[in-house]
């Protein structure tokens, strides 16, 4: 049996109608929001929030706030990690009037590649080694980042703040802990770069919806040739929060 198992889903419209998700008052509290900025790490949407006054609104999907100092941007955070947790908060979200999502997360990176920890990478497709893609989009590869502004945009004024920014091939997989040497050899035939465990699921949702989507991810260790792993968590902490810091102040 393939994967998805029912595999000619893919002209079929979606069958359960989520309307009536969300109460007046909160369509009221992000009526001029245009960005929503997802972040895995709690800490960072933590410092995030202190820096800009992030106004919280409960009863939400994960841990929600609208920034006082940029008004037009919300963020949210505490909602699981994984594929399936961030389509569904895409889902959510998306009925809600976000067409734009901002993900900010870290990534780790194969030895065989140009990268170096701390870097700051905006990927421009991702190996589908993963489930959730598969409901969204047919069978490939790899899937490609939407085409729209958000990701140029975000590239460009990191560029101009002085980063020095990496793109190339990302891996998306369920099972971070479970890689093994073959699978090794088959993402570096692919010229592939990093590994995580949600843009493929990211990117396929926005290519289903045509959302405005952009992943920046940070080299946050690198996987040794012995199966190792070199990390440097200070700096890593201080490239997502400059980045994180760099994009809100000026998208």
């Amino acid at each position: 049996m393939g994967y998805p198992q029912v595999s000619d889903k893919y002209g079929d419209p979606t069958y359960v109608i989520h309307s009536g998700l969300f109460p007046d008052k909160f369509l009221s509290f992000i009526s001029d929001c245009n960005l929503l900025v997802i972040f895995f790490d709690r800490g960072l949407f933590t410092h995030v929030s202190k820096k800009f006054k992030g106004r919280s609104f409960s009863g939400c999907f994960g841990d929600f706030v609208k920034l006082r100092r940029r008004s037009h941007i919300c963020c949210v955070s505490g909602f699981g990690v994984g594929g399936s947790s961030l389509a569904s908060l895409m889902e959510y979200y998306r009925q809600a009037g976000f067409d734009r999502f901002l993900l900010i997360g870290i990534a780790g990176l194969f030895w065989w590649s140009d990268f170096g920890v701390g870097d700051i990478l905006f990927p421009v497709r991702s190996v589908r080694d993963e489930g959730v893609s598969y409901h969204y989009l047919k069978s490939s590869t790899f899937v490609d980042r939407p085409s729209g502004s958000l990701f140029s945009s975000s590239r460009a004024l990191l560029s101009e703040l002085g980063f020095d920014i990496q793109e190339g091939i990302n891996v998306s997989t369920d099972a971070p802990f479970r890689v093994t040497a073959s699978e090794l050899r088959y993402y570096e035939m692919l010229n592939a770069g990093s590994i995580e465990m949600e843009l493929s699921s990211f990117y396929a949702v926005g290519q289903y919806y045509g959302l405005d989507v952009c992943g920046v991810l940070v080299g946050s260790d690198m996987i040794l040739s012995d199966g190792q792993v070199e990390r440097s968590a200070s700096l890593v902490r201080e490239r997502l929060e400059l980045c994180a810091e760099g994009l809100i102040s000026n998208l």
